[in-house]
């Protein structure tokens, strides 16, 4: 899958859906590391792109996150008293 095929999947998703994906990933990660332990495995190049897809799924939780709470915070703003800092 193209590093923006994937980007625009996980971008869609919920943050717990994005929880799951990354666990799948990280799942997949270790059995692909104890093939290339066990010699069973030829193409390691897998596990670099992975490896970089656990980092955008983390990545996009972060954008997430960081959206929430400016929305928390402007709502928060809102809702405050005119004069008073809250």
């Amino acid at each position: 899958m193209k590093k923006t095929d994937f980007l625009e999947e996980i971008r869609r998703l919920d943050p717990s859906e994005l929880l799951s994906r990354k666990d799948a990933l990280e799942k997949e990660a270790l059995g692909m590391r104890l093939q290339i332990g066990g010699a069973s495995m030829k193409n390691v190049r897998g596990i670099r792109e992975l490896r970089r897809n656990i980092a955008r799924v983390n990545t996009v939780l972060k954008e997430k996150a960081a959206a929430e709470a400016v929305k928390a915070e402007a709502a928060r703003k809102a809702g405050a008293t005119p004069g008073r800092e809250g």
